[in-house]
């Protein structure tokens, strides 16, 4: 692989841990004010099922994020390393459909998390879902990644 490649995926590592850094203080920060607004409500009980339902829902998508993440990482590399026009090609469009599923992904989360009523069961679910999925893709991503260059 050229030097030139590798600096840029260890770039995307990265960037991609600095993310799940932000994502996590996010999502501490977001619970927190569920959990506040909640307990003014008197129904801290709503808050912990949203919880118990985000963790069973990544649970569920748990190995299908982490094949795809795997997959995608496998295709960053192999894109550095390969000089056929016609395998670069073939990458190249497993890339944009990979991209158009993560927008389709985020489209949707965005939608659901509009479009709920406001402090409800569904909105914390919708949002603790969506920052656990993105953290789920990026670690996988980047456990894929560091798995792969070290047996290069």
């Amino acid at each position: 692989m050229s030097n030139k490649g590798m600096v840029r995926i260890k770039r995307q590592m990265m960037i991609y841990t600095v993310l799940q850094v932000a994502l996590t203080a996010l999502l501490l920060y977001i619970s927190w004010k569920f959990q506040e607004v909640y307990a003014g409500r008197g129904a801290l009980n709503a808050f912990f099922n949203s919880i118990y339902m985000t963790i069973g829902l990544q649970v569920l998508l748990f190995y299908p994020i982490f094949r795809f993440a795997g997959k995608e990482a496998r295709n960053e590399i192999v894109a550095q390393q390969t000089t056929n026009p016609d395998e670069l090609k073939a990458l190249r469009s497993k890339r944009i459909i990979g991209d158009y599923l993560k927008a389709a992904i985020f489209i949707f989360y965005g939608t659901f998390i509009v479009m709920a009523p406001a402090f409800t069961f569904i909105l914390s679910t919708a949002f603790f879902s969506f920052i656990a999925t993105t953290l789920t893709y990026l670690k996988s991503y980047n456990f894929a990644a560091k798995k792969i260059l070290a047996e290069k």
